[in-house]
This record gives C-alpha cells, structure tokens and sequence, in this order.
C-alpha cells in the first residue's frame, strides 16, 4: 500500500507517534505519563549470567531510546520527545525478598531490580516508561540483555524508533492517507448500534487490579488448528485469534459485536523488526457471526478483514478511538523471546476489560488471559481457558463444523453444570396425614397454629382436621375430587386446607376480594365437588354443591376412613396467569408436595419448636414454604390478619408482638412494610416470588448482621421452588442479581440452549426444570408445549420455565430475565432484564422495571421505571442517564426514566406490568381545582411527589387510585402521615377518601383543623426552603435546645 523509505538522520525532537498518543488516553494531560509496564523473571543462580548488570549498561548505552525525554515545546501542540544519539543510563537496584516493588523515578525509562527468593531463585525485574517501551519491546530488551550477558549477540536494530516516528508522520501525509482514513471512517463504530460485547461471565469482583492465569497448550494437540491454517493458507494467529471471537460470541449471545486486536506492526516490516519502542496498537473489529456457516468459511471471510486491517492500520485514529468498545475483549498474538518457564509475571495491558494472548515459544502454546479485577473473577477466566481449549481440541484440517457445533462445554464443565443436576433419590417420608398423626403422638401440647386470638397445639390440631375431613367424606368428597375453598387468610382457611388434603381430595383456594365473574370461571373450569364458602358469596350458587366454612366444623362428627393415597393423587389446583390472557390451571400431585415440603424445610433450616409467620395470601403458593413447612417438622405457624400487613406500623406490631422465627416475603413487598420502621426480624427470613435486589440484602443484613437469609425460586409448575441460596453478610459476591447455588433434594435444573444442550457457563440459557416436583399438567390444557422429554433421563420429563439464566464460574446460577420479556428495537435485541439490572445497579435506584413503549402513532422506545431509596441523593434521577450510558450500549439505554414510589404489584407480589402507567398519563388530566387549604395542598403534593408527577397537574379532586396510585402507596402515604400530623391514619380511609380534598375533609375529624392546618403550612414552608436554608434552620434549632439545656 505504501513504500517503506527511511530517513535515517535522527531529528532532535518530535512529536509523539499516534501509538504514543494513545498510550497517554485517561492519563493526566499536564504530565508525559502514561505509567509502566513490569516484566519479572525468575531463574536459577545456573540461569543468571554473572555478568548480568554490566550487560545492562552496555545495552543501555547502545539504545538511544532509554535515554529519551518529554517535553512542550512553546509554540507547538502537545508533548514531544526528545531522543538523544546516544543510549541513556539504566539503574539497577538489589533488594531483598520482602522490599516493594520497584517504581520508576520521575523521567526515568527504564529500571531494573534484582532480589533473592527462596529455592535459590534470583527474579529480576525489569520495569520501563509505557510511553517509552510496549510489552514486545520490553520482553525484546530482556531477552537482548541476557544474550549479552551470556556472550551472545543480542538482536539490536539500527533502525531507532525515532526514525518510526518520523516515518508515521510522512505516511499522515502521503497519497494513501485520505483512501486510509476513508477505510476507517467505513469502520467507524457506532455507539447507537449497541456493538459492545455484553459478556455475563463476571463472577465476583476480585481485590486485585489486575487479573492473569495461563495455560499451556502442547502445539500436538493444536494440530487441527495448525492444519487448517495451512489448509485455508492462513497463519495460525488469525486461526486462533478467529477461534476466541467465536467463543466470546456464543458466550454473549450476540452475532455482532465489536472487539480489539492488539497488534503490534514490527512484524510487518523488516525494518522495525528489531526496534524498540511503542508499536502496538489497537485495530478496532466488528465481528460478524452465522451460526449455520462452517468455520472454514467463516474464518476465510474473517481473514480478509484482517488484512486490510493490516494494509490500512497506520491511518487508523487510535489516538481518538471515539469508542472504548474494542477494548472490552481483546487479542494479541505473540513470538516469546524468553522460555514462559522462566517468566514470573508479563506486563499487563491495563486498558482491556478482557485479553486473551497467544504465545508461542518452541512446542507449546501459551494462553495468558488478562482481566479487570472490577469486573472478572479468577473462577470465570479459569472457565474461560478451559472453554477455549475445548474449542481448540474441535477444530479440523478442514474446518467443516459449523460456528454452531462448535461446542465449548467440555468434560470438565459438563459434570460441574450436571452437579446442579444431581438426581438425588426421594426418599421415602411421610405425607401430611402421617406427619400430622405423629406430631400429635409426640408433641401433642406443642402449638400447631395461632393467629393472635386462637392457639390450637398439634392434638387438638389432629382431632379438627380429622373430624372435619369425616365431614368432607360424609358430604360425598371422594378420593381424587376437587374442593374450592374461598377464604382470606386465616385459622379457619389452614383447617380446611389441611382437613381436604387428609380427606384425600384436592384443593382449589379461591380469594373472596376476586371479581364474582373470576371466580365462576375459575369453578366452572375446576368442576368442584364442593365450595366451601360464605352462603351470601357468589360462588355459593352454581351446578355444585356449596357448604359454610362454618359449617364444616360444626356438624355432628362423622365417621372418617383413612384414603389410600399414592404420590399420582392430586393435592391441589392453582390458577396462574396465562401468556394468552386466560389462566392456567395447575394441577400439583402429593407426591410433589411431600418432597418439597421434606427437602425444603431441610434446606431451610425450619425445626420443630419455631415460629413460622403466614403472611402470603392462601391462594398462592408462595407462602407453602412455611404453610406444610410447619406441618413437616412439627413447627408453629403463626397466621397473620390481613391488618397485620396493611401498613408498615402494622407489620411493626405484628413481629414485636408474635416474635416469629421465620418469615417469607416478596421482597418488594417486605421493603415497603419496613420503610420508616426498625421492628425486630426474624432469625430467619425467605425471599421469593421476584428477583432479590442486592440492595434490600444489604438493608437487612445492617439492620440484623446474625439475620439467616435465603433466596428462593421456583415456578408454580414444580411445586412452590427447587433452587434457593444462603445469603451472608460477609459474601464477596456483588453482583445486583443474587445467585441461586442449591436444588432441593429430587429435583434437578439445567440452562439449555435452542437445541437442549447444556450452555456453556456465561452464556444464557433457558432453564428447564425436572425432578419429583413437576406437576401433573394444566387443566384441561395441552401441557406439550411446556413440558418435553428429558433428554439427560430417559422416560422423564422437563418443564420450560420460560426463566433465563446463565450458570455462574463460582457456581449455581444466576436468573436474568424472562423470555418473553424479550423486546427488539430498531433491529436490536434487547433483554429488559438486563437493563433493568444495570439500573438497579446504580446508587439510589430501589427498583427498576423496563418496557416497549409504542405512544400512538409514534416511534416506539425503550423506556424504564424506577423507585428511588429514601437514601438517593437529591438530583440523583437526572444523573441516571449518564451513570447507565457507562453501563450500557446506547441502544440499551431508556429514552426515557419515569420516576415511581413504588410499582404496582399484583395479589402474589409481581410487578404488574400492564398497570404500568404510560408517559405523561399524569400530566394531561383536566380540569384540575387548585386546593383551598394548607391540608389540601400538603395533602396534593405528598400524594404527587409519590405519583413522581409535577402537584400541579394532580387538582385535589383526582382520586389517587386513577391517576396511578396502588396499595403499597397507599402504605407509604399512611406512613408519612402519621410521622406529619402525628395522628393515627388507617389505610383504609385513603381507600375510602382517595382524593386530597376528600382526605383533607376526612382527617379533620380525626384531629385539631387549625392544628392540622398549622402543621400543613410549616411542612410547605420547609419543603419550600433551599438546602442551605434548612441546614441553617436546623444549626439555629440545635442551638436553642443546647441553650435550653443549661
């Protein structure tokens, strides 16, 4: 492309050649410093030639380059150099085993440490100017060194790198330039594309910078990869370098993507080939990949990209990247000119997230891979290696396998993945019935169940449910028939849960607050044999028989013959929702639920003697943990009123007054419940039902450091959960997504790809789930499209949760979305759980949930919303765009951020999606009536700012509940309430008056008008003062109490 034509009369000074000037990227721009690159041998008192030190200085001498200067220039632009005809002088320094590490004195290129380690080792440590000397160059000095130490003759070029210097700065000008530039411009890479790899194997932070680990690769075992070299003519770099992409690619799930190679052009021209200096730099590459095509194909494509990189890579702006993609992973390919035997540790290139090298010395390869502590663990690049090697150890003579048989789950990490797989035998254990009799005969004074007004210990406990399953026989309820049961959660409803389980038929739990139209259809599907509820409900007239919770235990005891039940008899059914709107009816066997409830209480640590607190609606499964937990073991279950969990006051007196040991939660809901309140927990508290924000881990383990903390998962389809985790608060594991380490015993769980094979640790996968808690099926529904074949055991089946996940280097898993939370946008892919988990990852940000947002005839955009600790400093919202764009591609960034006091929840928890209001929904409601008293305005802007809409778009006559609010609102509002007026504020009056002016009205007759009046004018006022107007307000009020006090 270009003549190679030297001038070789070296100029006094010069400017910085590119390669320099991108050294000097994110360093202090007032100094000519770009840091230093460490090279450590170690070798034998054999290895080190006496004559060590005085071959330094003679080499020193030779190489004008240790010798150079930086400096400005008045009237020229940005650093130079200033390059001497002669070599400079190299201090050496001893030092003993335990002395720090050598640093470089200011101005100073190069210095070299000797010191004795144990063993007879002496480790010499050379350390140079990164604006002066690259790593190849580094290693080249130290090599030439002890050559002439040894006598040899050392490699020393007559080409100076001041004459590369200039020889770059006559190429910006010549005739190719502008075509060169061009070809980069072409290359450019684009922020909005979202090219930057997204890889998930991060694993927990690690204390060091930097990262290495290295394998050695015999060159006998790469001879699939050196033939094919030959085969296609290709040298084995770019076979190697081609290889590392392709994995990088099935790991990140993205068939595009933008990465670095690190090449060093010495060994493009003969000239340089021996010239120390700064070469390497880093060639932008967009990385195309097709799974179907054969990697002999794919490679040739690759390989003519590469080298017109080659043949244009002088004109590339490394100086002004425009994108610090390329520098999340990248490879080098390097000749060694020292045995790896005898390196301690290789200079490192700090300015990569991710670096695989290549090295080559005699007949083995050397894989070093490089990472940031920050963001890469030890455990992930050991899997790393371990991935590639396999991959290696695939590759043909003819390279006909496709990118998508490529397979990099090899022996070793197959049998680690299969461990989260183990097949563990259920044992044979009692079913409820069995345990219930044997608690009685045992511990029959032991408390069974409370709910704060009754107790019932675990005799009276057996002779109620046994009396009322006679009952249920006596009324016709047979083996194997389904009972509705419409109650809250209460004594009464566990009875009869446990009393139709006894009886051997199966129930359906229905909710009284559900719409009557719900309800019908929930039983018209189920076909009851009975409905157990209020004779005044609705579900009491239909084609089935109907009978009062009451009545149920009343009537004259009748006789009861123990069922026969195997683990195929149904023990209940669930309605869930649906991806098509309609609810599925899950149908759960005993079988399944004996084991959960035996291998999670075990998990667990639940034991006879405990308090286990019931706070989960009974028609969900969420609160089963605790509900048969108890039952298992011989526990209490404390029943908590649906009054004990209105508000956070509430739960406060709830856990002061019944001291449970255990307790279950959503874990949104859980924070809601101890904003502003400091109760004492339980020992033990399970978190499940959504994905555990590490933030609330944190919360709790500051309020209660011994607390026992678990992660739970599980969909309804395998019996409540089959995957929990440990928490400590001593864990080094950072990751915003808690990790799940464990399965119950009899289940197993695998991450599989589009073609059910295991993926490879960090990359995603869908997670299918198999095991003695798979439920029989769906109701009167085709169960194929979820539950397949097993294809690890024959004759077994495996449900598709639909949850995505990657496998974790540490272990376990670790869940990052949902499939059908999957959007595509202007062509992208994107996960919004992976935006939302980067969102969470931002200080301040409680909760976050993302979405498609398609306004009308308008451009569809990713938009995002989030609930703010109390914590979040103020302006932290409009500094969240900035902070996430560091995280994320642009094309994964929200257009825009909704500010929100909390999320609306559906009965179980979840985040309710399709209740999420649209953008500007609050900002367009008319008419809107100013309010007419200091209440009513307090009121508007208490119940606006938790809206996150401006008070002068909510008018004191919009009801609360339309214009976004929700129960959990509802608890923060009462909260600040009665902190204001400090008068007491049930939830259910903001129910009853939902808007400020008809709160106004209502808390006047609860308390003082004027007083409340009063109170509201200097809440206004304060809110109105500036923060340096409250600080000196606060100083003056603490100066007044101090002069009180004496």
């Amino acid at each position: 492309m270009n003549d190679l034509s030297l001038d070789l009369s070296a100029p006094q000074t010069l400017a910085l050649s590119p390669e320099q000037r991108a050294c000097l990227l994110g360093h202090d721009p007032a100094r000519a410093d770009a840091g230093s690159h460490r090279l450590r041998l170690g070798l034998s008192a054999a290895q080190l030639p006496a004559d060590i030190r005085a071959a330094l200085q003679r080499y020193g001498a030779s190489q004008p380059i240790l010798g150079t200067r930086w400096l400005q220039v008045t009237g020229l632009r940005g650093w130079r150099q200033a390059v001497p005809n002669q070599g400079g002088a190299v201090r050496w320094v001893e030092l003993d085993a335990m002395a720090p590490a050598l640093n470089l004195a200011p101005d100073e290129v190069l210095a070299v440490s000797q010191r004795a380690l144990a063993n007879g080792v002496v480790e010499l440590e050379f350390v140079a100017a990164a604006l002066a000397l690259d790593p190849p160059s580094l290693e080249q000095l130290a090599a030439d060194v002890l050559a002439l130490a040894r006598g040899e003759e050392p490699t020393v070029s007559e080409v100076g790198y001041e004459h590369y210097v200039q020889w770059r700065q006559d190429m910006a000008a010549d005739a190719d330039a502008a075509q060169g530039r061009a070809y980069w411009q072409h290359e450019q890479i684009d922020p909005a594309r979202g090219d930057a790899l997204r890889l998930g194997l991060h694993g927990n932070p690690a204390p060091a910078p930097r990262l290495t680990l290295q394998l050695d690769v015999p060159l006998s075992r790469l001879d699939g990869a050196r033939a094919l070299g030959g085969f296609l003519g290709q040298p084995l770099d770019f076979v190697l370098q081609g290889l590392w992409w392709v994995l990088l690619g099935r790991l990140s799930g993205q068939r595009s993507f933008v990465a670095g190679w690190l090449h060093d052009c010495r060994s493009d021209y003969e000239h340089f080939e021996n010239t120390l200096g700064v070469f390497e730099k880093v060639l932008p590459l967009r990385v195309e990949l097709d799974p179907a095509r054969h990697f002999a194909q794919w490679l040739q494509q690759a390989e003519e990209r590469l080298g017109d990189h080659l043949g244009w890579q002088e004109y590339c702006p490394i100086e002004a990247p425009g994108s610090a993609a390329p520098l999340q992973a990248g490879f080098v390919f390097e000749q060694a000119r020292i045995a790896p035997q005898q390196v301690h540790a290789y200079p490192h290139r700090p300015a990569f997230d991710l670096l695989l090298s290549a090295r080559v010395w005699d007949q083995s390869l050397l894989l070093n891979i490089e990472a940031n502590g920050a963001a890469y663990s030890s455990a992930s690049l050991k899997v790393l290696l371990e991935q590639y090697r396999t991959l290696l150890q695939q590759l043909t003579g003819d390279g006909a396998v496709t990118l998508d048989d490529l397979e990099p789950v090899g022996a070793q990490e197959r049998q680690r993945l299969l461990s989260l797989a183990p097949q563990q035998p259920v044992e044979d254990s009692e079913g409820l019935a069995q345990c219930l009799a044997r608690h009685a005969r045992q511990t029959p004074l032991a408390i069974a169940l409370s709910d704060g007004r009754q107790r019932l210990d675990y005799a009276g406990l057996q002779q109620t449910v046994t009396r009322m399953a006679g009952w249920l026989q006596g009324q016709g309820v047979g083996v194997g028939q389904c009972v509705a049961i419409e109650t809250e959660r209460s004594l009464q409803g566990v009875l009869h849960i446990l009393a139709v389980l006894v009886a051997g038929a199966y129930y359906l739990p229905l909710e009284p607050a559900w719409p009557a139209e719900r309800r019908h259809d929930l039983l018209t599907r189920a076909e009851p044999a009975l409905v157990l509820c209020d004779p005044a409900s609705s579900s009491a007239r239909g084609p089935w028989s109907s009978a009062s919770m009451e009545q149920a235990g009343r009537d004259a005891e009748l006789p009861f013959q123990a069922p026969q039940l195997t683990d195929r008899h149904l023990a209940y059914l669930l309605f869930t929702s649906g991806s098509t709107g309609a609810p599925k009816g899950v149908l759960v066997e005993h079988g399944a639920l004996r084991n959960y409830a035996r291998s999670a209480s075990a998990a667990l640590g639940l034991q006879a003697g405990m308090r286990l607190a019931l706070t989960s609606p009974l028609s969900v499964d969420l609160g089963h943990t605790l509900l048969f937990g108890a039952g298992q073991v011989g526990a209490e279950l404390v029943i908590a009123a649906a009054h004990d969990l209105a508000d956070g006051a509430a739960f406060s007196r709830f856990l002061v007054r019944e001291r449970p040991d255990v307790a279950k939660f959503v874990p949104s809901h859980l924070a809601a419940l101890l904003e502003g309140h400091t109760p004492p927990l339980p020992g033990t508290l399970i978190l499940g039902g959504e994905a555990t924000p590490r933030r609330l881990v944190e919360q709790l383990f500051a309020r209660a450091p011994g607390l026992r903390l678990f992660n739970h998962y599980g969909p309804t389809e395998t019996t409540v959960g089959v995957l929990f985790h440990p928490l400590r608060a001593d864990a080094p594991d950072r990751d915003e997504r808690v990790p799940l380490s464990g399965v119950l015993d009899g289940n197993h769980v695998y991450l599989l790809d589009h073609r059910l094979r295991l993926v490879p640790t960090g990359a995603v996968g869908e997670l299918y789930i198999g095991g003695a808690q798979l439920c029989r099926g769906y109701l009167g529904e085709a169960s194929a499209e979820r539950f397949i074949d097993d294809p690890f055991h024959a004759g077994q089946r495996l449900y598709r949760s639909g949850d995505l996940g990657r496998y974790r280097a540490e272990g376990g898993l670790q869940l990052i979305g949902r499939q059908d939370h999957q959007i595509k946008l202007r062509g992208q892919r994107i996960e919004l759980g992976e935006v939302e988990a980067a969102l969470l990852a931002l200080p301040g940000v409680e909760q976050a949930v993302a979405r498609l947002w398609s306004p009308g005839e308008g451009a569809a955009s990713l938009i995002a919303y989030v609930v703010l600790g109390a914590d979040a400093a103020d302006g932290a919202l409009e500094q969240l765009p900035q902070a996430l764009a560091a995280r994320l591609p642009e094309a994964l960034c929200p257009a825009r951020l909704l500010p929100m006091s909390s999320l609306p929840r559906l009965a179980n928890g979840k985040v309710e999606r399709a209740a999420l209001p649209d953008p500007g929904q609050l900002l367009h409601r008319q008419p809107v009536r100013e309010p007419t008293s200091e209440l009513q305005a307090c009121l508007r802007d208490a119940m606006a700012e938790l809206l996150d809409c401006a008070p002068s778009a909510l008018g004191v006559d919009h009801d609360f509940f339309e214009a976004g609010g929700h129960s959990l609102l509802v608890i923060k509002l009462v909260a600040r309430l009665r902190s204001l007026f400090k008068i007491e504020v049930a939830p259910g009056l903001v129910f009853d008056h939902p808007s400020a002016a008809g709160l106004a009205e209502a808390l006047g007759e609860l308390g003082e008008p004027l007083q409340l009046e009063k109170i509201a004018r200097l809440r206004r006022e304060l809110d109105s003062l500036s923060d340096q107007q409250r600080a000196e307000l606060l100083a003056k009020a603490r100066a007044a109490r101090g002069l009180a006090a004496h």
